[in-house]
């Protein structure tokens, strides 16, 4: 069956590279479960960064719509605090009437 020891050599070598080429292939799997893994933990991770991105976006869109909002009442309060002002001593020279008539009316009567 061998006639000589290279026959020998050649079996064992060529038993020894199918133990290799399974380990070669059993590795090989491993490294492609271990990246198809990693590219679906990056897929989950980017949804995620998605999801809070837009979050942020959407907070950031209300705080600028409110901030809108708040200038223009802010104006508003503006105007009618200067409208307050410039009519301040209009008002109070009614009160000041409007106090005085009760004053007087008040008198009256004590004296009836």
């Amino acid at each position: 069956m061998f006639e000589s020891s290279k026959d020998i050599l050649y079996l064992i070598l060529a038993f020894c590279l199918l133990w290799f080429t399974a380990f070669l292939c059993w590795a090989l799997w491993y490294v492609i479960r271990m990246l198809r893994e990693g590219a679906e933990a990056v897929k989950s991770a980017t949804a995620k960064l998605h999801a809070i991105d837009d979050a942020i976006r959407g907070v950031k869109e209300k705080l600028e719509h409110s901030v809108g909002y708040l200038s223009v009442v802010a104006t508003g309060v503006k105007v009618l605090i200067d409208y307050l002002g410039q009519h301040k001593d209009e008002v109070a020279k009614k009160a000041a009437d409007a106090a005085e008539a009760v004053k007087r009316k008040m008198s009256g009567h004590k004296e009836d």
